[in-house]
């Protein structure tokens, strides 16, 4: 099962170049608190903007040290994902050492 937002570029479930074995679930039209990747573009944006990159490998760094902090630290991967929300439900990923929980 694979999550997806239903962007007009991508497949849509049962077309022919999908593996048998795949599905895809529509997220519904306007609903970015579903899909967290969303909240994950706003600290992205927010650690490279109103910044001039002179090569596309300065802009790479950038990107790639926003990320890292992002990633390393379980309390901002929860302010992006959030222990009480669906998707920790839905993944039956409450553990200690992967998120803390309240």
């Amino acid at each position: 099962m694979v999550i997806w937002d239903g962007a007009g570029f991508h497949p849509s479930d049962g077309e022919s170049g999908l593996p048998a074995n795949v599905r895809l679930l529509k997220l519904p039209a306007y609903s970015p608190e579903l899909d967290p990747v969303e909240k994950l573009w706003d600290v992205v944006k927010d650690g490279i903007c109103n910044r001039l990159f002179a090569t596309v490998s300065d802009l790479q760094d950038a990107l790639t040290g926003v990320l890292a902090q992002q990633g390393s630290d379980a309390g901002r991967v929860d302010d992006v994902v959030g222990t009480k929300g669906w998707l920790v439900a839905q993944a039956n990923s409450t553990s200690q050492r992967v998120l803390p929980v309240a």
